[in-house]
């Protein structure tokens, strides 16, 4: 025996059979009008039923026979040699609870509320088609579609055949058919989805309701809704809602438009540069995610504003370009050992690099050292190698040592040499009568350059620094005459 989804919310079908009214139905809805059914459903009812239940109809139950005028979405039957044909259609009609014969009349108590859903049994959205359920549906009135449920429980069309002529698609889902009698296979008004287009059923030239040919839905619709209701509908931009600028993300800027269907879109896309999309425009003085330093404090970028946070301090006390809180300053180095250095990044050292040879580290730098391999004619003025060539007074040595200074002379081998300073004068008085002016020479030794005598052959001479500090020979009995003054 059928059970009842809801009270009085399903259809009821009067099928006139054999001179008399057989009515079918849920047990719940016909039982309120006091009427039995068998479990074959098809007990008639009594006439003060029948009476009380034809107030409710759109026409006159107690009379429809088979022979009745019908309402324009039921095709009349080709001759009486189909009427057992019809009486069959009647009885699956009847089943399903649908009105897919020449002689049956559907009559809705109510608006049915168990119309397919858009979800399967999972909560997902199903696509929208033709099915609505398992079994065969004309999508045109030459076109037959067998449906399938998949996993989800969404319907789907499994394959589609076409009606051989004469044939035509005839009857209501699930049980369509390919027949050469003409019933109608939806209702006036009602659509369905057909290739991402909305179908809707009009009355063909033989009598019958079918769904024509689609209408495509527009590039940003698609085509939703349960068999019967199906209309095309906007898909749900991502980040359009209305005409106004929105983000897509904190880095973007969307231009929204609508189109001809009332579709909103993203029509132009704008790359915040060191800037936050707000409100959907690119706005402020630093993007997402960036940092940098004020001083010795890091700063965050918060909705395009720099935001400053706790300064950097102890074994973390420099604050670097990225606002990272390090042990060093961002590009500084220092020496690893002798011989290598380590550069400082993100605030932290990197990893050491050996020096080339011949070079040591010196405050952070590679420089080339000087000792007796690397220097072995000359002295070392720090890690600089002096060579003989360019050895003076004052930087003199050999075999790498350190560079010393010498009292006269460096004599270009590396050696401190001579006993004065070339180009100097002193006097010599080694004896009277033998005064002399003397030089030192280039190589460091003095040299005889005048011999002092008695300008009058008498007396005795000298040689004095008297005139200017400059040695200079003179006699001591006549100054005035001969020498210094």
């Amino acid at each position: 025996m059928k059970q009842c989804v809801g009270p009085a919310r399903l259809p009821l079908l009067l099928v006139p059979l054999a001179g008399f009214a057989i009515l079918t139905g849920c047990v719940g809805l016909l039982g309120d009008f006091g009427l039995a059914l068998d479990d074959g459903g098809t007990e008639g009812p009594s006439p003060d039923v029948l009476s009380s239940l034809s107030n409710d109809l759109p026409f006159d139950a107690t009379t429809e026979t088979a022979d009745s005028s019908r309402p324009p979405d039921v095709a009349n039957s080709a001759d009486s040699a189909n009427s057992a044909d019809s009486v069959d259609a009647a009885e699956a009609a009847a089943e399903t609870d649908v009105t897919i014969s020449d002689a049956a009349v559907r009559v809705e108590a109510e608006e049915a509320s168990t119309a397919p859903s858009d979800s399967g049994m999972d909560g997902r959205t199903c696509l929208g088609s033709v099915c609505a359920a398992a079994g065969t549906v004309c999508q045109s009135t030459q076109t037959l579609v067998t449906c399938a449920v998949d996993d989800n429980g969404c319907p789907y069309v499994d394959s589609i055949a076409t009606c051989p002529s004469p044939q035509s698609c005839s009857g209501m889902t699930p049980s369509a058919a390919c027949s050469l009698t003409c019933s109608s296979s939806c209702a006036q008004g009602q659509t369905t989805c057909v290739s991402n287009g909305v179908a809707t059923c009009t009355l063909g030239s033989n009598g019958c309701w079918a769904y024509g040919p689609p209408v495509v839905c527009g590039s940003r619709q698609t085509c939703t809704g349960s068999p019967g209701s199906a209309a095309c509908k906007c898909n749900v931009d991502p980040v359009c809602s209305s005409t106004a600028s929105a983000c897509s993300n904190p880095t973007t800027s969307i231009g929204c438009a609508q189109d001809g269907q009332g579709c909103f879109y993203q029509a132009s896309t704008s790359a915040c540069t060191n800037q936050t999309c707000v409100s959907g425009s690119c706005t402020g003085v630093c993007g997402p995610s960036q940092a940098t330093c004020s001083g010795n404090a890091p700063q965050a970028c918060d909705s395009g504003a720099w935001q400053t946070l706790a300064a950097c301090s102890g074994s973390t006390p420099y604050c670097n370009g990225a606002g990272v809180c390090g042990v060093c300053q961002n590009g500084t180095t220092q020496c690893y050992g002798a011989t290598a250095y380590q550069t400082c990044s993100g605030g932290a050292w990197g990893g050491f690099i050996g020096c080339p040879n011949g070079q040591q580290c010196t405050n952070g730098s590679c420089v080339a050292t000087c000792d007796s391999t690397s220097c072995p004619s000359g002295c070392c003025n720090g890690s600089t190698c002096v060579p003989y060539a360019n050895q003076a007074g004052n930087l003199c040595g050999t075999g790498g040592a350190n560079c010393t200074a010498c009292p006269y002379l460096c004599n270009g081998a590396g050696q401190c040499t001579g006993s004065c300073a070339p180009g100097t004068l002193q006097c010599g008085n080694p004896a009277p009568q033998q005064a002399n002016v003397q030089m030192c020479d280039s190589t460091g030794q003095w040299v005889v350059t005048s011999t002092c005598s008695p300008c009058d052959g008498t007396g005795t001479a000298y040689c004095r620094a008297c005139d200017g500090g400059v040695p200079t020979c003179e006699i001591a009995v006549h100054p005035s005459t001969c020498g210094c003054p």
